[in-house]
């Protein structure tokens, strides 16, 4: 499981030996702690020495239902959630800790873990919520319903909902400013865009034909670019504007685009770029860098990968995409012995 702070210049996972935290400029391991049975889910506040996890175990002190809180300046637990079904997802920030299981999500102050607010879900069998933060208070919390989108108002408690695909949504995700979401189906085949203040679709981007899981999607710092991968090892990289020409504007396949001759299909917006990394699943996001992706993938490897604007299709034998590579896990043996030092 891996996943990046809000700032994006750090990364933490687990594994199933344990959970790490490494910066991304540089490269750098800075946290690695075991825990018994390894770790499902984690995330981490802002650029701190707090860590959030969840465990593998089905009983236990680190079972599926137990939201424990690491403080690395004590390398200890300092206290822990116990929930009565299996935690799905955790946020966390300066005054909130938000956690779904498949049917609840849960709000607490981040200083006492008193339960502020429980909101009931239906058809979110992944627990997939996303929230909107304005001046360190909570403003909007966004989660799926099956085919749906809903939109809870912190204040008044009033939802709105999008309705997104045909089928059941698999994953989504919010931009940096909170005004798009990006939703993609069970399919993974189209991810559609929309803009959360008007509720009106922005684009319909197309991955493929076939049915595949997709699994991060990801917005650039301006909204102007958008990534998705898939459990292929495929990334793609979409345009969100006009300054970019994308695929269905031009040759497909060598075929010559005539929208009158072709399947609707070919009316979706197809990706400017592509990159290939053969049976490797990988969890990405944009660096800071322009036209580089900083690449966290499932064969204990980061990447920094480079995408280009002009439609240039990647050699998928020397795959000239990879600029670097930094090996963070062994292969045999997860590296807790080589831990330089704590987030200060």
């Amino acid at each position: 499981y891996a996943n990046y702070n809000e700032e994006e210049d750090c990364v933490i996972f687990g594994t199933k030996n344990g959970f790490y935290v490494y910066t991304l400029y540089p490269q750098k391991k800075i946290i690695s702690q075991k825990i018994m049975g390894g770790v499902s889910k984690i995330c981490m506040l802002h650029r701190s020495n707090m860590v959030f996890f969840v465990g593998t175990l089905e009983k236990g002190l680190y079972n599926t239902k137990n939201v424990h809180i690491w403080d690395d300046s004590q390398k200890k637990n300092v206290g822990h959630i116990t929930f009565n079904k299996n935690v799905k997802h955790i946020q966390v920030y300066t005054n909130y800790i938000v956690i779904s299981t498949e049917d609840t999500i849960y709000i607490y102050n981040f200083d006492n873990l008193q339960l502020l607010r429980s909101i009931q879900t239906n058809n979110n069998k992944n627990g997939l919520f996303k929230v909107s933060i304005h001046s360190n208070q909570l403003d909007k919390i966004i989660y799926s319903d099956s085919n749906k989108i809903i939109i809870y108002d912190w204040l008044s408690k009033e939802r709105e909902e999008i309705e997104c695909h045909i089928d059941y949504i698999e994953l989504f995700n919010v931009s940096n400013d909170s005004k798009y979401i990006a939703t993609c189906s069970k399919k993974g085949s189209l991810i559609r865009v929309f803009n959360l203040e008007t509720l009106e679709l922005t684009k319909e981007l197309r991955r493929g034909t076939e049915y595949v899981k997709i699994i991060n999607v990801s917005f650039n710092k301006d909204n102007s670019l958008l990534l998705c991968s898939s459990e292929k090892g495929s990334i793609h990289i979409f345009s969100l504007e006009d300054s970019i020409s994308n695929v269905n504007n031009k040759t497909i396949y060598g075929i010559s685009y005539v929208k009158s001759m072709l399947p609707k299909y070919f009316d979706s917006q197809w990706s400017f770029a592509q990159i290939y990394l053969k049976n490797i699943q990988t969890y990405n996001i944009f660096s800071k860098e322009t036209f580089n992706i900083i690449s966290v993938a499932s064969n204990g490897c980061f990447y920094i990968l480079t995408f280009d604007t002009q439609n240039v299709v990647a050699d998928t034998h020397t795959n000239k995409n990879i600029i670097s590579t930094f090996k963070f896990l062994s292969d045999t043996n997860d590296p807790f012995d080589n831990r330089t030092s704590t987030i200060l």
